[in-house]
């Protein structure tokens, strides 16, 4: 075999790549890194998703505890309706970032900000759910 020519296991682009095929295995190259940082952003909210969740759980426990022991049906319902609206909220922050990244904003640090204005956020409003029902009972 000549030591010139390429093996049968070398890729033939490793060995001449025209132009055209550059361009293309180039823009395949881009596509594919770009899926995978993207996958990698996915699952980074959602190991957040956790924190997220834990922390509004605390919040209820804290401040809803007198009616978690009474079984109020109407404080269960609320918590349920709370928690789905909670994560319907934290998907939003995953489809921000994005949205940043395409305008030139990268970091993990815009992450966590985006996070930690969500989760302050979020507290708040679980919080004052739960006072409001300490108040008027709902």
């Amino acid at each position: 075999m000549d030591p010139q020519s390429p093996s049968v296991d070398e890729d033939v682009f490793d060995y001449y790549v025209s132009p055209t095929d550059a361009l293309q295995r180039d823009r395949v190259l881009a596509e594919r890194e770009a899926r995978e940082s993207v996958a990698a952003l996915f699952w980074t909210w959602e190991r957040l998703r956790i924190v997220y969740n834990a922390s509004l759980f605390v919040v209820v426990l804290l401040l809803g505890f007198r009616w978690l022991i009474a079984g109020d049906a109407v404080f269960y319902v609320t918590c349920v309706m709370g928690a789905f609206g909670a994560n319907v909220c934290y998907c939003t922050g995953f489809p921000l970032v994005i949205y940043a990244q395409r305008l030139g904003i990268n970091g993990r640090g815009m992450v966590l900000v985006l996070f930690g204005m969500g989760l302050l956020l979020s507290v708040g409003i679980t919080g004052g759910v739960c006072l409001a029902y300490a108040q008027k009972g709902f």
